[in-house]
């Protein structure tokens, strides 16, 4: 659950314990309400369902940019989490599986954070930030959205967010982003198909994306990022054919309305694998195999290559493949982590070393009856709905109809 009152409480243990033996210290710990302590118990299986913290009141625990700098990915740019959780519920997602209930910062909090950050820039002789992004998995439902957008710009500020659903973009957010400033945007279909849409319970049709897109290049918008997943559990070559129709429809519009201000933007395709994550519906389907997800990536560049505003991009197939060996790992892997080290990161020799079969790990279909290691974290509802998400997922048809 949330970890803020959490980690208070176990910071008071540690200083008031400070001198107890390290058993005692840890049978303490335990006790504490969203701690868990593997090493008093010898497996994951029949332990008590843990009960997550909650934090009701965002304002009490806001999450922000503690230190600002040019050398992070966000240069010089104010990060505030506006939202926490999320109400839609992909099936692809821990967002919305693993965070209690969808929780909204108030906007004079958002503001009041932001000119604070002003105020201490002008005391120290920098220029005030420019920059604010908005962190949330739900940008669209945030409540208070249009007043903290129009407050940012009358700060003077400009607006960046991590992405948007097509569905649910306010008209007052797309204006004051353009009023900043902004002229690039990121959406997420998260899947080429319709299909596969309704397969991750991204309900969203192809309507509804170019009618977004359509949007955003009307107030101004020039260049665009579409995220999406491939190799889906269920996708087809059909699937990835529709990706890069839907891509070409998108930039179709795009060059309309590039030449009709005289400059082209760049559509930008970031497509990485789907890893089947911890505690969602998904979490029992594989991985798909590194040379399909190698022979996808190559149809994409195929399809794409007389295009020169439009461009691929994806992470690094060892690192996804790293992040799902994680994601599906258990004690088990204590062996594995430590070679991993002792190879300076390299975990592809360390494999090669322990003979330990990576594609086969990941690559494998999970019954929904097999124990896995995070099942303690999880009470009986929600053990029951991630069970009867992962069969509808599972019981659509492969074919639209």
């Amino acid at each position: 659950g949330d970890g803020e009152e959490a980690i208070h409480d176990y910071l008071d243990l540690a200083v008031d314990g400070i001198a107890q033996a390290r058993g005692t210290h840890l049978q303490h710990a335990a006790e504490i309400p969203g701690l868990y302590v593997p090493g008093l118990q010898r497996e994951t299986r029949g332990i008590k369902p843990l009960a997550p913290r909650k934090i009701t009141d965002l304002s009490q625990w806001p999450a922000y940019s503690s230190l600002l700098t040019e050398e992070t990915e966000f240069s010089n740019t104010l990060l505030v989490e506006i939202t926490r959780g999320c109400p839609w519920k992909c099936r692809f997602c821990t967002v919305g599986y693993v965070y209690p209930k969808f929780r909204q910062l108030p906007a004079e909090m958002v503001l009041g954070l932001v000119e604070a950050q002003r105020q201490w820039d002008r005391q120290s002789g920098h220029e005030p930030i420019g920059k604010v992004g908005l962190i949330s998995s739900a940008t669209g439902d945030y409540r208070h959205l249009a007043a903290v957008s129009q407050g940012l710009v009358d700060l003077g500020v400009s607006i960046g967010i991590s992405s948007l659903r097509m569905d649910r973009m306010p008209d007052v957010l797309i204006d004051c982003m353009v009023r900043s400033g902004v002229r690039s945007c990121t959406v997420a279909p998260e899947a080429g198909s319709e299909r596969l849409r309704q397969f991750i319970r991204k309900d969203m049709t192809e309507a509804d994306i170019l009618t977004g897109v359509e949007r955003l290049l009307d107030a101004g918008m020039r260049n665009l990022k579409l995220y999406s997943m491939i190799g889906l559990p269920t996708e087809t070559e059909a699937d990835v054919q529709e990706l890069i129709a839907l891509a070409f429809k998108i930039w179709d519009r795009m060059k309309r309305s590039g030449q009709a201000r005289g400059a082209l933007g760049t559509l930008t395709l970031s497509v990485n694998p789907f890893v089947p994550k911890p505690a969602t519906p998904l979490q029992w389907c594989a991985m798909a195999p590194r040379r399909a997800i190698e022979a996808k990536l190559q149809t994409l560049r195929q399809a794409i290559r007389k295009e020169s505003h439009i461009r691929l991009k994806h992470e690094s197939l060892k690192s996804a493949y790293l992040e799902a060996i994680l994601a599906r790992g258990d004690r088990s892997m204590s062996g594995f982590l430590l070679e991993v080290h002792r190879q300076q990161g390299n975990w592809r020799r360390a494999a090669k070393r322990l003979d330990f079969d990576v594609e086969e790990f990941v690559g494998q279909t999970r019954g929904t009856e097999t124990p896995l290691a995070w099942d303690f974290l999880a009470d009986d509802r929600q053990r029951q709905r991630l069970h009867r998400e992962h069969g509808r997922a599972l019981a659509l048809p492969l074919i639209p109809v």
